[in-house]
């Protein structure tokens, strides 16, 4: 599994399942991204479709992404000022082509 590193990346896990590693690779490059903190991986997850599920909050995105039978989490901390609609929006039109994408709003 990929390692990642960076600015925005959070030092305390930095292991991606192979599924994440276009999301983490787009966030990195989003200006209105302030930190990236992948979560632990749970290489127990169902069979099922690989997706990409985008739930909002309210200040933060959490990424949730099941892809070969693992799952993993990603938060997502966007700068002061940037609406988190609109860095949705863009992750949905960026990866729309490579997920099964599905969002939901948990404000």
């Amino acid at each position: 599994m990929p390692h990642f590193s960076g600015d925005k990346i959070s030092a305390n896990h930095s292991t991606a399942i192979e599924f994440a590693v276009p999301v983490l690779e787009f966030l990195q490059a989003q200006k209105a991204v302030k930190k990236i903190m992948p979560g632990y991986i749970d290489n127990d997850a169902s069979s099922g479709a690989d997706r990409l599920k985008i739930i909002k909050e309210a200040t933060t995105i959490l990424l949730s992404i099941t892809g070969g039978g693992a799952n993993q989490e990603i938060r997502v901390y966007t700068k002061p000022g940037v609406d988190i609609e609109y860095i949705c929006a863009q992750i949905d039109r960026a990866l729309a082509d490579t997920y099964n994408i599905s969002t939901l709003d948990h404000r």
